[in-house]
């Protein structure tokens, strides 16, 4: 599968692409495989999300934690993301006006 070589939204888009057509027992047999694709595309943006902390890219950090947020919006991940955007966007907003840093964020945990 795609997950296997790293392809994770490209397994994402087959995935939804397939449910169209499967009947119930039929995703049944996929349940797991598909389950993978969907933990390597929340790791990947939790990996996106504490590179952009990390480097102080604060807007990319905002991106990555939106689409946390609003893809996987009932995990762990996305409820310490969403805790902590506030101080992400007031970072960003300080950035714009060339205030300095405060000290720093903690990662949330996958």
């Amino acid at each position: 599968m795609s997950v296997q070589r790293n392809e994770v939204d490209r397994g994402i888009a087959l995935l939804r692409q397939l449910d169209q057509y499967l009947t119930p027992n039929e995703a049944a047999a996929l349940e797991e495989s598909a389950r993978g694709v969907f933990r390597a595309k929340l790791h990947n943006l939790g990996v996106q999300f504490s590179l952009a902390v990390t480097e102080h890219n604060w807007r990319d950090a905002i991106d990555a934690g939106k689409q946390i947020i609003d893809e996987f919006p009932n995990t762990r991940m996305a409820r310490e993301v969403n805790e902590r955007m506030h101080v992400l966007t007031k970072r960003a907003e300080g950035e714009a006006v060339g205030e300095p840093e405060p000290a720093e964020l903690s990662m949330p945990q996958a």
